[in-house]
């Protein structure tokens, strides 16, 4: 595209991230504005115009599936803050995920998740019920079914193994029986 007249490119994808990026920031009308321009999120004055944005990007490894991603979301919409990344690349760098750290290593708790090829709701489960450490929602393998820690233990205690605890509640057995 980096021929294309300059009609031709205002049909292409990149234009309208442009155009959105720039709308998120300075329209009080679009839905997102109170997350970017009321936020007091800008863009820098070389992007507001589409061809030095256009020849940022296109340096810059744009791609069609990629979305335009801030490095820090504080900052400004601008070339040392700005990078194209995959839409979960993009997911895991919001400002409202939860991260956590382990082994001195930070990551969101999808990346954890993924990472030990578990579910994302049953890692995030785990963290939030209190009844695990961080250590040991990271550490203890997922199973099908997620127990309480306090009843694994309880099993253990009674040389009961794991699975036979699942399957009890399989069939409807509540944690007390």
């Amino acid at each position: 595209i980096a021929n294309m007249p300059y009609s031709d490119k205002r049909k292409q994808r990149i234009y309208t991230t442009w155009k959105n990026m720039i709308r998120r920031c300075y329209n009080k009308d679009h839905t997102s504005y109170k997350y970017y321009g009321g936020k007091g999120i800008t863009v820098c004055a070389e992007w507001q115009e589409f061809e030095p944005f256009y020849e940022w990007a296109i340096g810059s490894g744009y791609s069609d599936n990629l979305t335009i991603d801030r490095i820090d979301n504080n900052d400004s919409y601008k070339p040392q803050n700005c990078r194209w990344v995959t839409p979960k690349e993009q997911a895991n760098n919001r400002s409202t995920n939860r991260c956590i750290t382990f082994n001195g290593e930070v990551k969101t708790v999808a990346e954890w998740a993924d990472g030990l090829g578990i579910s994302f709701q049953s890692l995030d489960a785990r963290l939030r019920s209190g009844n695990w450490s961080v250590e040991e929602a990271i550490s203890i393998p997922s199973q099908r079914y997620d127990l309480p820690k306090e009843l694994l233990e309880e099993a253990e205690k009674l040389g009961l193994e794991r699975q036979f605890v699942i399957d009890r509640m399989k069939h409807g057995w509540s944690i007390e029986k």
